[in-house]
């Protein structure tokens, strides 16, 4: 008995596994029964030229169920002219092909790893892997990426959880490319789950009241959490590790200014070269809310022309007062900092908001101590 099969593929196949009922004539169960199967792999469509075909036995179980692993039979005469080039096409628009950027990497069937160059920083990139024989070029799946520079030797870094962060460099700073979304401090010590504000119990929040939004956001923390018990400092470093993995820290005011100086001092990171205008070079392109129009500089007005230097920035909000209000969500990013202002003794944050175009440090005893923000951390 010969089971035929015809799969619809976009690529020379590696091993898979497929499964099927076997049936006869009659509808009837085929059950441990040996059975013959021819796989053909079709271009593009169920009525596509044949790319390849190879032919196996099976055994099938007491329920007429069958298991054969796909490119592990034996390849027939005729179909599956053999692959004369293979590799990998990209494209900043879908559906690369071949007649643009492509690598080539050998012939055959099986494994193979690709280079892909010449990107462009945060610059989103569609890649398919393809195949080409004598009936023509097949293509696999098309994924998408937006690259970014991760800090040499460290892109990424895990926390006590074992969640991990990717990293990127800017200017002489590597900074975690995501929200701190930890549970507990390096030393295994739990941070506990907040229903209202403290300005002495350490406490972590969900953005926007919603344990989903964690892994995008990370999540909000008071300052007791983040500092750990350490002091006020503005220092560079700051020298705090408080809530932050080991060889990384809670930054400083001083530290993000840092940070600000040399994006508004690289025309790259600004708005209509304007230095002040740098709140998008630091804002993801999604988390946001809109607002005003393409023309301008506000985070919101143009997500897409957002995030030139790799931060990442997205707006969690805030978790503030003991009525357990999350504000702001999808408007503003808030960073704690180590620092407070010494004439008030308030805490100072990093804020960006989808309707300005700018950064500033807010202060407020009151809401920055007590209330929930976001953390990025600094590499040591």
């Amino acid at each position: 008995m010969v089971i035929g099969l015809v799969m619809v593929m976009a690529q020379a196949p590696e091993k898979f596994n497929y499964q099927a009922v076997v049936r006869n004539a009659s509808n009837a169960l085929v059950t441990n029964a040996q059975v013959g199967v021819r796989l053909s792999i079709l271009q593009g469509s169920s009525s596509g030229s044949t790319v390849y075909v190879e032919t196996q036995t099976a055994t099938t179980n007491a329920n007429g169920l069958m298991t054969v692993e796909i490119g592990g039979g034996m390849v027939t005469a005729d179909g599956g002219a053999p692959v004369t080039e293979r590799g990998v096409c990209w494209s900043t628009s879908a559906n690369p092909s071949v007649t643009g950027q492509h690598s080539s990497d050998g012939s055959g069937l099986g494994e193979f790893t690709s280079n892909v160059a010449g990107l462009t920083v945060n610059t989103t990139y569609y890649v398919r892997a393809y195949a080409t024989n004598s009936a023509g070029t097949a293509y696999g799946e098309t994924l998408s990426f937006t690259p970014g520079i991760s800090c040499p030797g460290t892109p990424t870094v895990t926390d006590y959880d074992g969640n991990t962060y990717a990293t990127v460099q800017i200017g002489t700073q590597c900074w975690m490319k995501e929200n701190l979304r930890t549970t507990h401090y390096s030393d295994g010590e739990g941070i506990p789950l907040g229903s209202s504000t403290s300005n002495t119990v350490p406490y972590r929040y969900y953005p926007n009241n919603n344990a989903e939004n964690v892994n995008d956001y990370g999540h909000l923390y008071n300052w007791s959490a983040v500092m750990n018990g350490s002091q006020t400092i503005d220092s560079i470093p700051s020298g705090v590790q408080g809530i932050c993995p080991t060889g990384w820290h809670v930054p400083s005011q001083s530290e993000f200014i840092v940070l600000i100086n040399y994006l508004s001092n690289n025309e790259e990171y600004t708005c209509n070269i304007n230095q002040e205008n740098i709140a998008k070079a630091l804002a993801d392109t999604v988390g946001w809310s809109t607002y005003g129009n393409a023309s301008q500089c506000y985070i919101g007005s143009d997500l897409s022309t957002n995030n030139a230097s790799g931060f990442s920035a997205r707006g969690a909000g805030q978790f503030t007062s003991a009525t357990a209000i999350v504000t702001y969500y999808n408007e503003q990013a808030i960073f704690h900092t180590t620092t407070t202002m010494s004439a008030y003794n308030f805490k100072a944050l990093l804020r960006l908001s989808y309707q300005q175009s700018g950064v500033a440090f807010i202060t407020n005893n009151a809401a920055s101590i007590s209330s929930g923000f976001s953390v990025r951390c600094l590499k040591d």
